[in-house]
This record gives structure tokens, sequence and C-alpha cells, in this order.
């Protein structure tokens, strides 16, 4: 099973990012293989949210900003959610402070990862190997 960490399913959902590499590697593995964490729809709900204050606050049209919202809602509606459970949560709480510093949210979704016996697709391997370097990577932007 694989676990999509933010900046994957990020680079997926945005038809202005290209990784042709990327999107075929997801488009060869069965749905069912795929999963995501609370924390990665947590933050591209952030991200969402502050395009719509940015237009309120700036006193601009907030019509894309919705639509961008809406989108949203329903592509992670397609993905199956591990939850953020209290294994989890020990998992996190039991990384040392060193592997903290690299993200606490990277952390939250190592660990839910690790409870959950996921291989993390990530851009960027080498960080979440410094969280954990047990924990099992893949790059599916890399040509192989």
């Amino acid at each position: 099973m694989y676990l999509l960490d933010t900046d994957v399913l990020s680079n997926l959902l945005d038809k202005k990012r290209q990784n042709p590499q990327l999107r075929a590697r997801f488009e060869r593995e069965p749905p069912g293989n795929i999963r995501i964490s609370p924390i990665t729809v947590e933050e591209l709900l952030r991200g969402a949210l502050n395009r719509i204050r940015k237009a309120q606050t700036e006193k601009r049209s907030e019509v894309a900003a919705y639509v961008l919202f809406i989108e949203l809602f329903a592509d992670l509606g397609r993905f199956k959610i591990l939850p953020f459970t209290e294994a989890a949560e020990r998992v996190y709480r039991a990384l040392p402070a060193s592997a903290k510093q690299v993200g606490t949210n990277d952390c939250r979704i190592a660990a839910i990862a690790c409870v959950n016996n996921c291989i993390v697709v990530t851009l960027n391997a080498d960080h979440y190997q410094r969280i954990d370097d047990q924990l099992s990577c893949e790059d599916w932007s890399a040509i192989k």
C-alpha cells in the first residue's frame, strides 16, 4: 500500500504542474493501493482556504478561489484517508527532536505510514529518510 505525501498529491491535482513520470506511475497503480493522510488533507484545505481569504482581503473576485475549493473536495473524495490514530501519535511522539526538524507534518505522515506498513510516495525521499531510515519511500517522479 502507498501513502502519498502532500507534495505528490498536490502535484497530481494541479493541472498546471506537469510531471509525466509521476502521473504515469500513479496511473499504473490500482486505486485500491493508494492512500492519503488527514495531514495532507489538512494542508491542502488550509491552502485553499488561504486563497479564499486572500481574495476577500484584497477585495477581488472570490469565484476562482471557491471553484478551486470545490474541485479540491471532489478530488480528495477519490482517495481513502488513513487515520491519525493513537498508535500513529505514539510513533510521532517517540521521534527524536532532530527528526521533527524536518517538519512536524512530514513526521506525522511518516508515523501514519509506519503504523500502516505503507510506502511513502514523495518527491524528496531523503527528507523522509532523515525522519526514519527504516521508512520505505519511493519517488515516482524519477525516470527509471
